[in-house]
């Protein structure tokens, strides 16, 4: 009988377990979809924000390209 129980527990702790395991797996995945996101977002401001500055100061789009390019490559 006591065996019984215990056999009981560890398949409840291992049902616990899987659970956990599926959960975190689900929460990162979410997380880098976040994040990838996030740096696509903060890409195109650059770019909006790097096109407006060459607006105001009459620069060349090579200039905006270029910066455009650097921050495609660190992402």
């Amino acid at each position: 009988m006591a065996a019984t129980n215990l056999e009981n527990q560890l398949h409840n702790a291992q049902k616990n377990l899987l659970f956990l395991q599926q959960e975190h797996a689900s929460t990162l995945k979410g997380l880098h979809a976040e994040i990838r996101r996030l740096q696509q977002h903060c890409t195109d401001l650059t770019y909006e924000l790097t096109l407006k500055s060459s607006e105001q100061t009459g620069d060349g789009t090579s200039r905006i390209n270029t910066i455009y390019l650097l921050f495609k490559y660190i992402l």
